[in-house]
């Protein structure tokens, strides 16, 4: 919220300036910057046999909005004015709150970087590749990728050239794209959720991610807590200028 009223100043800034095109291409960013911190079963992996044959191992494309760029020195040094103008707006030192805010959204994200890059210990690893060669898969290593299965996609990028408005280019907004997995991959990937669910693998990340979580959230609480107040007055603003605007 506070991020896309930033946006809807620093637009209407624009087009006072004389550049209307960044409120003519519209696009707000994606809500939800922290989702990926809500740490459930379904982060590390499909949650029912039906989910994983649908899912296979890939990932959704999602949509993006249109993007804009210019080499215009008159564009990037009314950019800059119109940011800050934005910033200004909502409140005293609002750029450095959410920057600090972010800040320590990424902390919380680091710590869980280990979590993600484990390497299957041999107490899982050992019943789950059993398990898969009951199952007709064969495999030396506990990686998907090893198992010789054709993987799916998510189709082509679309061709979407830069469109010129004014000193602007413009690229339209990109649509999502599901990820299709091959017949293959879907048979694997159901197997791959019995087998390492049966062993506990996915509880075990599951839970290690808990704890490390707990522990940097318990070190970084007082940096949090000392930014809150000011996150609330800024979101109090930001809902202000949402609902003056109607965006």
């Amino acid at each position: 919220m506070i991020t896309a009223a930033v946006l809807v100043e620093r637009d209407r800034c624009m087009a006072a300036a004389g550049f209307p095109e960044l409120q003519e291409v519209g696009g707000r960013p994606a809500s939800g910057a922290f989702d990926d911190l809500k740490l459930t079963a379904a982060a590390f992996g499909a949650t029912s046999v039906e989910d994983a044959r649908r899912r296979g191992f890939g990932r959704d494309v999602t949509a993006e909005p249109p993007a804009v760029r210019s080499t215009s020195q008159k564009f990037s040094d009314a950019m800059d004015r119109c940011m800050a103008s934005a910033n200004d707006r909502l409140g005293p030192n609002a750029a450095d709150v959410q920057a600090r805010y972010y800040d320590l959204g990424n902390q919380l994200r680091m710590a869980l970087r280990p979590v993600y890059a484990d390497k299957m210990p041999a107490r899982f690893a050992v019943p789950v590749l059993s398990c898969l060669q009951r199952k007709g898969f064969t495999s030396k290593t506990a990686d998907v990728r090893t198992f010789g299965v054709p993987f799916g996609s998510a189709g082509s990028e679309p061709s979407q050239g830069w469109d010129k408005r004014g000193v602007l280019q413009v690229r339209p907004a990109k649509p999502a794209r599901p990820y299709i997995p091959t017949t293959q991959e879907s048979a694997l990937a159901a197997a791959w959720h019995d087998c390492t669910t049966t062993a506990g693998w996915p509880r075990y990340q599951l839970t290690r991610a808990l704890s490390l979580q707990a522990t940097t959230i318990r070190h970084v609480k007082p940096q949090l807590d000392a930014l809150t107040p000011t996150i609330q007055s800024l979101t109090t603003q930001a809902n202000a200028i949402i609902a003056t605007t109607g965006a």
